[in-house]
């Protein structure tokens, strides 16, 4: 008995030591990772196995994508397609049997954190990547920047943003990853074989939602809006279908005029009876028609303020309805807490002018349509700013980005 009092003093006089010295910490941050190995107990795991530390694999290789059926304890013939699939995309052993080297892979990924190495991290850079979130190199290495993509990712999902890929944020990028595999981007052609073709970037998310549409270069001479429309095309969304036509009326753009075979944003129907005045203006209506677009943003610039002018700079213009009227204030608000000039704050205006793409689009074909119009006085990175900042709301509004 002497000796164990002896043996329990001389442990805890070691303990107290190490905990001092801070080897304690270490120790505990070393076997504090494969936690999850106890869990599944000290045999190995393999078909016909049964109880708790199969009902705890289940739940892992559920949490983590590999496995959709029944937490039932029992390791079936699904269970070991599930650790299968799981070896596979870690680069081990395909045998389906929850051995030492699985049971540390399993336990490397569960919970993926600043600090985290492999091929768990690689695939998890290249799935943030293909959602928009990660644009740094695919090295298997959980540093700053792949936080940073996590905590992005969380923050678009309403999840705890705690840069740590545990079981929730796990399953919400399964989830995401789901959605981005029915996703689709593809560029057509509008009036194909004219002299006014132009390309029309549709991005399909895959995800039921709405459908947005987004002009610029109505008018050739207001380059403010066709830049920013250009870089509106390449964004990612998660949900409904962006489609964007950065150069509608692309000969006015190639030359920076205003028109070219007359004013485009006049040409569209002023009455349900009538009918577009152009090629151009017709196969820009038919895709807003085919398309059953829901939100039309027509990017456009004016010469001047329109608060110390006659001219509509610094204006958005919508056609009245409930949800429009919402949202171009929540726009208008938006930037305006940005602006600290008065007169050059932005104005709300209700109708767009008869002719015009949003007018027509709205009142005969029930689009939600404004023209947003920017300055020409600003330089032009501020004035796309405003445009993106605009897009930007209008989407996010939508719960598309």
């Amino acid at each position: 008995m002497i000796k164990n009092l002896v043996k329990r003093f001389a442990i805890i006089a070691l303990i107290t030591l190490f905990s001092l010295s801070g080897l304690i910490p270490a120790v505990q941050a070393a076997s504090s990772k494969p936690a999850a190995t106890a869990a599944y107990g000290t045999r190995d795991l393999s078909l016909g196995s049964q109880g708790s530390a199969v009902t705890q694999l289940q739940k892992d290789l559920a949490s983590l994508g590999f496995y959709s059926n029944s937490i039932d304890g029992s390791f079936g013939p699904k269970t070991h397609a599930a650790v299968v699939s799981f070896q596979k995309s870690q680069g081990l052993k395909t045998d389906g049997v929850v051995g030492p080297i699985t049971k540390r892979a399993l336990s490397e990924v569960l919970d993926l954190a600043l600090g985290s190495q492999g091929p768990a991290v690689t695939q998890l850079q290249k799935d943030l990547a293909s959602l928009g979130f990660y644009s740094s190199s695919i090295d298997g290495s959980f540093g700053p920047k792949t936080h940073a993509a996590v905590v992005s990712f969380q923050k678009s999902r309403g999840l705890k943003t705690d840069g740590v890929v545990g079981p929730v944020t796990r399953a919400a990028l399964n989830k995401a990853l789901t959605g981005s595999s029915k996703a689709t981007r593809k560029t057509v052609t509008i009036a194909a074989g004219t002299i006014y073709a132009t390309p029309m970037y549709i991005n399909d998310s895959g995800v039921p939602g709405p459908v947005v549409m987004i002009v610029g270069g109505v008018h050739g001479n207001e380059p403010a809006g066709y830049t920013a429309a250009g870089k509106v095309k390449d964004w990612n969304i998660k949900k409904g279908k962006l489609i964007v036509l950065p150069q509608a009326n692309k000969k006015a753009v190639e030359r920076k005029t205003r028109t070219y075979n007359g004013d485009l944003n006049r040409q569209f129907p002023q009455s349900s009876k009538e009918s577009c005045d152009s090629t151009l203006a017709k196969a820009i209506y038919a895709a807003v028609k085919n398309y059953e677009v829901d939100w039309l943003m027509d990017m456009h610039e004016g010469y001047n303020y329109t608060k110390i002018s006659d001219s509509v700079g610094q204006s958005l213009i919508y056609y009245p309805s409930t949800p429009a009227n919402t949202m171009a204030n929540a726009i208008v608000d938006k930037l305006n807490s940005g602006i600290s000039t008065s007169y050059k704050k932005f104005t709300l205006y209700r109708y767009p002018v008869k002719g015009s793409l949003a007018r027509a689009s709205a009142q005969f074909l029930g689009v939600h349509a404004f023209i947003f119009e920017t300055c020409d006085n600003p330089s032009l990175s501020v004035r796309v700013n405003y445009h993106l900042k605009a897009a930007d709301t209008l989407l996010s509004r939508l719960g598309m980005l």
